[in-house]
């Protein structure tokens, strides 16, 4: 029975500290990672054979369509 609840505690630590971490990281990137527009994005992450959209929220890099 100690087991179960010694092993709970852990699993909810873990849990707490992957969300603290990740709320970090979030806060504190430079780069614009979420959008509503492409214009929303930075273009200079992107190397210059790639063009930085919008898509579904977020910015990734792509292609250029011909």
């Amino acid at each position: 029975m100690k087991l179960r609840g010694k092993m709970a505690e852990i699993f909810k630590f873990v849990h707490i500290l992957i969300i603290f971490f990740s709320l970090i990281v979030l806060v504190t990137s430079d780069n614009k990672i979420f959008c509503y527009t492409t214009d929303d994005c930075d273009s200079n992450i992107c190397g210059k054979a790639f063009v930085m959209r919008c898509r579904v929220f977020l910015c990734l890099c792509e292609l250029p369509e011909h």
